[in-house]
């Protein structure tokens, strides 16, 4: 409630803000845009699962607070229609993603 006793709105984030902390420190530690691999082994070495960590990448690129870029077999850029599809509800096509090189990154 607010001074005036009435109940404000809270913005409430669409993704597990511990998750996004996790994933933006490794991006801090290491520098550069994450792969699939920096997050299955993120995922490792804290026991969580993959997919949670994907779930919350995804929203986090959804809501404009991170980017994903990948580049097909030819080296040529992905388009983003292609990575949205890439994301069937949410989950991620895996083998897909490696197969792009898909890379994450704040923006």
């Amino acid at each position: 409630m607010n001074k005036h006793g009435k109940n404000t709105p809270v913005d409430v984030p669409k993704w597990d803000i511990a998750l996004e902390a996790l994933i933006s420190d490794e991006y801090r530690r290491l520098q550069r845009p994450l792969s699939i691999g920096d997050f299955r082994r993120l995922g490792q070495a804290h026991k969580i699962r993959f997919h949670d960590i994907m779930a919350t990448v995804y929203q986090l690129v959804r809501y404009g607070k991170w980017r994903h870029e990948a580049r097909d077999e030819q080296g040529r850029p992905v388009d983003e229609q292609a990575l949205q599809g890439l994301y069937d509800h949410g989950r991620l096509d895996e083998d897909a993603a490696e197969r792009l090189a898909v890379s994450w990154a704040p923006r």
